[in-house]
């Protein structure tokens, strides 16, 4: 759900729905993970919301130069990227074409990470960046990550570019 979120009529509807049906499933409390909806939902629906503990581990903090090198990475590297399953309705295949049409306006330093398992059809698209590729402009690590390479991904970069597809319907 995005409770709280502005949103058009049809995912207003939607949240209602679900909403009532939470509610008429007779739980005495229900869980939400993100604080903004939970403290929403509580205003509006009762207070039998409670907000769930963060399973997730934080992060171990270190520099993006540091992170960059415990990933091999150019460590005077600029990132842009992307972590996670590399894929189409990530937008995946919009940032390539997109960084590649911005190189001539980027510092010499700047790189692509994509650092996921990747679908097929993104590869074969990466194929034909083979020389980007061999310049580490595109840095692709196509394999799951462990829990502690994906922390060092996501600090090594500048900027995290995510262009899922379903802002663009």
């Amino acid at each position: 759900g995005r409770h709280g979120y502005p949103t058009g009529i049809r995912r207003a509807l939607h949240n209602r729905v679900s909403r009532w049906a939470i509610g008429a499933a007779g739980w005495r409390t229900a869980f939400h993970l993100d604080a903004y909806q939970h403290r929403y939902l509580s205003s509006v629906d009762s207070d039998a919301w409670r907000l769930m503990p963060d399973p997730v581990t934080p992060a171990v903090k270190c520099s993006p130069h540091d992170a960059r090198q415990q990933l091999g990475l150019p460590t005077d590297a600029i990132c842009i990227g992307c972590t996670g399953h590399i894929d189409r309705s990530k937008g995946s295949d919009r940032l390539i074409e997109a960084f590649v049409e911005a190189i001539p306006d980027l510092p010499s330093q700047c790189s692509l990470l994509l650092a996921g398992p990747t679908k097929p059809e993104i590869k074969q698209q990466l194929r034909g960046y083979g020389q980007l590729l061999e310049q580490k402009k595109i840095i692709h690590i196509d394999r799951l990550l462990s829990d502690q390479e994906l922390d060092w991904a996501v600090q090594s970069m500048g900027i995290m570019c995510l262009p899922y597809k379903r802002a663009y319907q």
